[in-house]
């Protein structure tokens, strides 16, 4: 990249073919970020700081960029960075979203999709001219089985049927550990489960509130009891993982039903109030964990009405109109890069995605835009300024982080080759994996 930061340029492989027989060269991944970045959906937002992309020659891409950013960090996004055929999906965006919806792909990958069923199953089949090759112990076909239901997951596995299970939960994940003919491997993952406080209408609207129930929160009993004092850890930050880049080294709310007491008092809320949380009603061990904050709250007379609904409903109802919005909202998110600005940004910024507290802070965004430009020139310093304004948020208390979660994968024995990475959570890189009895 240039000196400033503000060109980037990046060399494309040669001999890289797209599923469809199309060439993988410097028009095609400029094809894919144009239309990612105009779509402005989903993570798009990554690609903000690009101005231009510009296709310099066959294999040549050049980014212009209206401020500094890491864009090596930005291209290996596990979000909204795919490579995909131009020839497949075309150039009217409608019909090309239309044909994706329909559980389309076209990328330039190991596996090629042979089939896909909505709600029951994807199959991917060995794309023969993949640039890898072939030589070694590779699967020539991959059957992917959807399932809503643990119970279901949970029986594949154990009966044989499935030769890998994730989102079994921790008491399974547990239980199976000791079982003949598979395993389980635990690992680091980039992701959390944060809590919203919405601060634009009462009683959250005042902080003295926000930090009592921060301090209300059973952090330690959250990672004993639902995980297991396995597969989750106690959060290092206010808001994102602990393994990312940037991340704050300790939270400064711990566990104190006294100081929580004293400070509902001062709010001159010592008599208590209710108040509603929303959560997704398919993750049993996060509504385990409001649970036990019911409990707790239950001791200085806060009444928490816990209600569960399809993530769709509730993340509309979170974004809407704040009279109609939870006074709480609890979910689990999952890093776009492995630096704690994407987190930042989209759970703290005006206009982030997943700002559902309501904070508006010019300030701190600024702060923000200048300790992750400064990554280019001197990592380390960004690093700190990023905790700065990680201290900011905590200060603020519009969100909590109450566990960092690891990644449990249920894995038959004879299934070979598979690493995690918590970088892309839960992905599963088959062409390592084979089948083997040794």
């Amino acid at each position: 990249y240039s000196k400033d930061g503000l060109t980037w340029t990046f060399k494309i492989r040669k001999g890289v073919k797209f599923h469809d027989g199309t060439v993988c060269n410097a028009q095609a991944v400029k094809f894919s970020i144009d239309r990612n970045k105009a779509m402005k959906q989903g993570a798009a937002y990554i690609w903000d700081a690009v101005k231009e992309v510009t296709a310099t020659d066959d294999y040549t891409v050049e980014f212009k960029l209206s401020h500094p950013a890491d864009m090596e960090e930005v291209v290996s996004c596990q979000f909204c960075a795919f490579i995909y055929s131009p020839t497949a999906v075309g150039k009217d965006y409608k019909a090309g979203s239309e044909w994706f919806y329909k559980g389309n792909i076209c990328g330039t990958g190991p596996y090629m999709l042979q089939s896909y069923t909505k709600g029951n199953q994807m199959v991917l089949t060995k794309f023969n001219d993949y640039w890898g090759g072939w030589n070694g112990n590779h699967l020539d076909k991959i059957v992917i089985k959807v399932s809503t239901e643990v119970s279901t997951r949970l029986q594949m596995i154990k009966s044989g049927e499935a030769d890998f299970a994730v989102m079994l939960g921790s008491k399974n994940l547990e239980a199976l550990s000791s079982q003949k003919g598979l395993h389980v491997e635990v690992d680091n993952a980039a992701a959390n489960v944060v809590c919203f406080f919405n601060m634009l209408k009462k009683p959250f609207d005042n902080i003295t509130v926000r930090n009592a129930l921060a301090y209300a929160f059973p952090y330690q009993n959250v990672i004993k009891y639902v995980k297991m004092d396995k597969y989750g850890s106690l959060p290092k930050d206010v808001v994102a993982p602990a393994n990312v880049r940037g991340a704050t080294t300790s939270q400064p709310y711990t566990y104190d039903m006294e100081k929580a007491r004293s400070l509902l008092k001062e709010a001159g809320y010592e008599h208590g109030f209710a108040v509603t949380v929303s959560v997704n009603n398919t993750n049993d061990e996060v509504k385990s964990m409001l649970e036990l904050w019911k409990s707790e709250l239950a001791k200085i007379n806060v009444t928490l009405n816990i209600q569960p609904g399809s993530w769709d409903a509730i993340y509309s109802q979170a974004r809407g109109d704040v009279k109609n919005r939870p006074n709480i909202f609890v979910c689990e998110q999952t890093v776009d890069t492995m630096v704690s600005y994407g987190v930042y940004a989209t759970t703290c910024t005006k206009d982030g995605a997943w700002n559902f507290a309501g904070n508006d802070d010019p300030k701190m965004e600024k702060a923000l835009t200048d300790a992750y430009s400064l990554s280019l020139f001197n990592r380390n310093e960004s690093t700190k300024q990023l905790q700065n304004v990680g201290q900011t948020v905590a200060q603020k208390c519009f969100v909590i982080n109450i566990c960092d979660r690891k990644n449990g994968f249920a894995i038959r024995d004879n299934f070979k080759g598979f690493v995690s990475n918590a970088a892309y959570d839960q992905v599963v890189f088959f062409y390592n994996c084979y089948r083997g009895d040794k």
